[in-house]
């Protein structure tokens, strides 16, 4: 089997946001980066699994599975651009993702079970380290997670179930009030939503804002300090595309929050000031764009109400 070159690009990607010294891993690994500028190209299971294992054990975190998969969340509005132009109804979406990991990274696979009133989406994986397992399904659950949650409405969100007794990192990470301890790593949606199609309305929102968002990740702005530059690269790639909160991005850093907080301030800068500014940035975008309403503005940057925003707006 072999994995996409595109999966491993973004790992490193990840690693890169840890500061983590991707030189010793390729030295210790014996991977050659030369092999990874075709995008198309791939390479084989076990050199990513290797990589990946020393990935873990460098980073020293139980939890790299799951941040790593939030990690990737920018790259999941790429996906469900794709998808959507590729499909119009949910269960086709399903056949796509099915399809994908199939081709791109096969080590995981989802399968689909229908019951009642409600079916069921199921990770799995074939790999023997049960550690490297572990990882590899929590960031592919997180990455479906955000896909499922984007392309259906509010109503319809997905339950979800993980084989944890402490969910409360999962639930910090996807930002979500409660997740069921089961048996495996587990999606459950009403059946109806087979018969609905993908939420247009939040694609046409994430095809507008996309583009800003990948220039921003590419922005090498100097007036910015080290820690700033960080925490700025995390909100973009956490952002879906309302910002993530503050404890999302904590969790990423692997830093306290305290030290986030001191640092910020040596560069005379918070995280509400960092956020502002990237809001200020999407608000200005999108009217530009004349396709939305001050509601609509308000609702994608996370605000409660248009009021609020009309606020936050007045004080840029």
């Amino acid at each position: 089997m072999k994995v996409s070159n595109g999966h491993i690009n973004n790992l490193i990607e990840f690693l890169s946001s840890r500061k983590i010294d991707i030189n010793i891993l390729f030295e210790e690994s014996g991977f050659d980066p030369k092999d990874l500028t075709n995008p198309l190209g791939s390479v084989e299971d076990y050199k990513f699994l290797d990589f990946l294992n020393r990935s873990i054990r460098i980073c020293n975190d139980d939890n790299f599975g799951l941040n790593y998969g939030c990690f990737l969340n920018l790259k999941s509005l790429g996906l469900i651009l794709e998808i959507s132009l590729s499909t119009s109804k949910i269960q086709q979406a399903i056949s796509f993702l099915q399809e994908y990991l199939m081709a791109t990274f096969p080590m995981v696979s989802i399968s689909f079970k229908k019951y009642d009133d409600e079916f069921q989406l199921s990770l799995t994986s074939d790999v023997e380290e049960r550690g490297v397992r572990r990882h590899l399904l929590d960031s592919v659950y997180c990455v479906i997670y955000r896909e499922l949650k984007l392309m259906l409405e509010l109503r319809y969100a997905p339950r979800l179930s993980l084989p944890y007794i402490d969910n409360h990192p999962y639930r910090v990470g996807l930002g979500v009030a409660d997740i069921e301890k089961g048996s495996g790593h587990h999606f459950y949606i009403p059946n109806e939503v087979l018969l609905l199609e993908i939420n247009k309305k939040r694609i046409k929102q994430i095809e507008s804002l996309l583009p800003l968002f990948m220039k921003e990740l590419q922005l090498n702005d100097n007036s910015y300090g080290e820690m700033s530059k960080r925490v700025r690269q995390i909100m973009l790639n956490l952002s879906s595309p309302e910002l993530p909160k503050i404890d999302q991005v904590i969790n990423q850093l692997a830093v306290s929050k305290r030290s986030i907080q001191r640092e910020l301030f040596k560069e005379n800068t918070s995280y509400r000031k960092l956020a502002n500014g990237i809001k200020q940035k999407m608000a200005f975008y999108l009217e530009q764009e004349g396709l939305y309403r001050t509601t609509d503005i308000a609702y994608i940057l996370g605000y409660s109400e248009p009021s609020a925003y009309i606020h936050a707006k007045n004080n840029w």
